[in-house]
């Protein structure tokens, strides 16, 4: 089966991004060979931010947003309209640093409300977990296993970020095999042995296991490269797209 569009995720250039360098930003990842992009911050001109993209033949496979973002689903689908995006990837719960089993529970259903609404629009939602969904909250059950199973899978899916599956401790293969019917989205992650992140294929994360099961896994619309930004992220970016296009013509 026919890998699925590989991109990048910009948060290893959110300083730059900070200090409005998008333009930069954007041709540093055309010249590292990228085709599309997850957008990350805010976009006030989605018009203007798809000028870029076309003039560098970039397009732009999905945005990032916070749950509370979620709450005007007529007008986060007339943004992503004029961005030309069709997904949204979304963390964090209401409140990011109340991580109740309760608050799990409302998560699921405001991402069954926007999901549903998105649908309509023609939005895909995929919501992006990090580690600390996988620490329990009730009983024996994680925050990961009450929004699976508070969550409708018709409205949304999950995007499986396999760098923080291997910081809880699981192993980044078998959970992205288990719970392949809920994912449509992937973020590709590497680390050292010491937790730190690193460019693709760096660290101790079993990549290629994780490319195969991509492979295998039709409902998965983009796999993205992520990486906790460094001290030069275009160089960072630019080993893990040699990495994934070496080992896998990627």
């Amino acid at each position: 089966m026919p890998l699925p569009p590989l991109g990048i995720n910009l948060w290893q250039f959110h300083r730059q991004l900070e200090n409005h360098l998008v333009a930069e930003v954007l041709a540093a990842v055309a010249k590292c060979g990228f085709k599309t992009i997850e957008m990350v911050g805010p976009v006030p001109d989605p018009a203007r931010l798809r000028a870029r993209l076309d003039a560098l033949g970039l397009t732009c496979a999905a945005r990032h947003m916070v749950l509370a973002e979620l709450d005007d689903p007529a007008a986060v689908a007339a943004s992503c309209a004029a961005l030309g995006t069709a997904t949204i990837c979304s963390s964090g719960l209401r409140v990011w640093d109340q991580r109740g089993a309760e608050q799990y529970r409302e998560a699921a259903l405001a991402l069954n409300t926007a999901g549903t609404a998105l649908r309509r629009h023609g939005i895909a939602l995929a919501y992006h977990h990090h580690d600390f969904e996988f620490e329990q909250v009730a009983g024996t059950r994680t925050g990961m296993d009450l929004l699976m199973e508070h969550g409708d899978p018709g409205a949304w899916s999950f995007c499986i970020d396999v760098g923080w599956v291997q910081q809880a401790g699981l192993d980044p293969h078998s959970y992205l095999r288990t719970h392949r019917h809920r994912t449509t989205y992937v973020h590709l992650r590497d680390q050292t042995k010491d937790r730190h992140s690193t460019p693709l294929g760096r660290g101790i994360i079993d990549l290629r296991a994780i490319v195969h099961e991509i492979e295998s896994n039709t409902r998965i619309r983009y796999a993205m490269v992520e990486q906790e930004p460094g001290t030069d992220p275009v160089m960072d970016a630019a080993l893990s797209r040699k990495f994934l296009y070496d080992g896998f013509g990627w």
